[in-house]
């Protein structure tokens, strides 16, 4: 699923990130297989919410995406809180020369680009994060959009090709708070095939909505992010 950075997209990971602090726990597991500090590169950074936790870390930290928009976004948060050691690229992933000590690639990337483009890229380690399965866990059963890669095809396709790694399935809640009833139905649309009827959007908002008594955002849908760590080093 290829992300449309939108103002309302880049204020939905805001919100969840911020209530759930899943990009914290998820950098500090990030942080624990780092060898080598000095320097890291992030294929497919987004809005590079790991890499603002993993910046007081590590020497050196470079962002790259593609989208021009997502890098604007972590070029005035660097600016805004005054971090020098995080620069952010505009570019496709195919095109970064160079070697870091580390490289991660988290939710980004198919196996085969992974290997060919961005192992070369590692001095040490390079860090691999994708889903546990590439089937969505936001929208209702039969709506769900396709990931890119799942575990259990990453970790037979680098078996295939003689790639050794230590793997760590884990999850961590990422759920969405929402302002109103209206976001939460506009949420699981953006979130799920175009196809989907409203009524398959209501009885899935009136299964799994929790109201919250919060004052900005009422509701939450919650959501376990299930995902896989490799770890790959290069001796």
């Amino acid at each position: 699923m290829m992300l449309d950075w939108t103002p309302r997209t880049f204020q939905w990971f805001e919100a969840a990130d911020a209530w759930t602090g899943y990009s914290k726990k998820l950098a500090r597991l990030l942080w624990e297989r780092v060898r080598v500090p000095g320097t890291l590169l992030d294929m497919g950074c987004g809005m590079a919410f790991p890499d603002f936790a993993l910046a007081p870390h590590v020497g050196e930290i470079t962002c790259v995406d593609r989208d021009e928009r997502v890098i604007a976004y972590v070029q005035e948060k660097i600016k805004s809180e005054s971090i020098s050691n995080l620069r952010a690229l505009a570019a496709k992933g195919e095109e970064v020369q160079g070697q870091w000590d580390t490289v991660m690639c988290i939710f980004h990337g198919e196996k085969e680009t992974i290997l060919s483009s961005y192992l070369p890229l590692a001095r040490d380690t390079l860090l691999v994060v994708v889903h546990a399965s590439r089937a969505g866990n936001i929208a209702p059963e039969g709506y769900k959009v396709r990931k890119c890669s799942g575990v259990q095809e990453t970790s037979d396709f680098f078996r295939q090709q003689g790639i050794s790694f230590d793997l760590l399935e884990t999850g961590i809640e990422f759920g969405q708070p929402l302002t109103s009833l209206q976001e939460a139905r506009d949420f699981l649309r953006a979130y799920s095939r175009k196809d989907i009827p409203q009524e398959a959007v209501t009885e899935e908002l009136e299964s799994r909505l929790v109201k919250t008594g919060h004052h900005q955002y009422p509701y939450y849908l919650p959501s376990v992010k299930q995902f896989g760590i490799y770890t790959i080093r290069r001796a």
